[in-house]
């Protein structure tokens, strides 16, 4: 008898959350993702052997935890990876121990999916949060990632937001291990590998930047790992230009921090945000 792969799922979502000696974050994390993990979903929490009160924060809440990986890992990238090769679900979806994901429009989102078996991948908008200032991840109407690469540096691609159809993985293969920005890296593999990615004006996550988030702590990695992704994805030009141009707000960010922040927030008002739960 012939069978789809998605009629092999036995769950809709897989959830999949990475963790490491976060126990307070976790528990938190936990209670705001009740709503969230249905009855028809899994979460599958990988934690990096952690040695506070992890195992105890996940037993307390074993009610929406489908399953518990405990084993050191060499970074979270490796631990969402393990993750994937456990999920049963139609649908693969990263959660962190420090975001929110909002139950009504993610629901909206997974009926995109379900209503349109060409998307492989969708990107879904949010918000993102530093220091009590907001700002949206969004990709406004009439612009594409298939095909151009330098609309995903341009606008990005927060992995909050990240929905993947589990059968589309055997097309774009697990996240890369070797980049540090590994969504962004992930999002360019997809689009290089043939998969339709699409963005979702949805706003289904709070993103919050925290000191200990790796966007602070690991920035000179991260920004020489986002321009090897260039010099690979690029043109040599655009290259330079994106350099003189992260060069020019890094310098008013050391003279103006607050009103680079402005700036940033206002620089994402140049077009409208409307959440109408179609595609760019």
């Amino acid at each position: 008898m012939s069978r789809t792969f998605d009629s092999h799922s036995t769950k809709r979502v897989s959830y999949i959350l990475t963790t490491k000696n976060r126990a307070q974050f976790l528990e938190k994390a936990l209670n705001s993702y009740q709503k969230l993990v249905t009855s028809r979903d899994e979460l599958i929490i990988v934690d990096g052997a952690s040695i506070d009160e992890t195992a105890i924060v996940v037993q307390r809440n074993k009610k929406i935890v489908t399953s518990f990986l405990s084993e050191p890992d060499k970074n979270p990238t490796e631990a969402f990876n393990k993750g994937i090769l456990l999920a049963k679900g139609r649908y693969i979806k990263n959660l962190n121990d420090d975001d929110i994901v909002y139950p009504e429009t993610m629901e909206k989102a997974i009926r995109i999916m379900e209503k349109h078996h060409e998307i492989d991948f969708l990107v879904c908008g949010g918000t993102k949060e530093f220091r009590g200032k907001y700002w949206p991840f969004y990709v406004p109407e009439g612009v594409s990632y298939v095909g151009n690469f330098k609309n995903i540096f341009k606008y990005g691609g927060c992995g909050v937001g990240f929905i993947v159809r589990r059968s589309s993985i055997a097309l774009i293969g697990l996240y890369p291990q070797n980049h540090i920005v590994s969504d962004l890296a992930y999002l360019l593999q997809a689009v290089r590998l043939g998969a339709n990615v699409k963005f979702c004006r949805l706003n289904v996550f709070n993103h919050k930047i925290f000191k200990h988030s790796a966007i602070i702590t690991k920035k000179e990695l991260m920004d020489k790992d986002m321009s090897d992704l260039m010099k690979d994805y690029c043109s040599y030009g655009f290259y330079i230009k994106y350099k003189y141009d992260e060069a020019i707000h890094k310098l008013i960010n050391f003279l103006f921090p607050i009103k680079y922040i402005i700036k940033l927030i206002k620089r994402n008002k140049k077009y409208e945000i409307i959440w109408d739960g179609n595609f760019s």
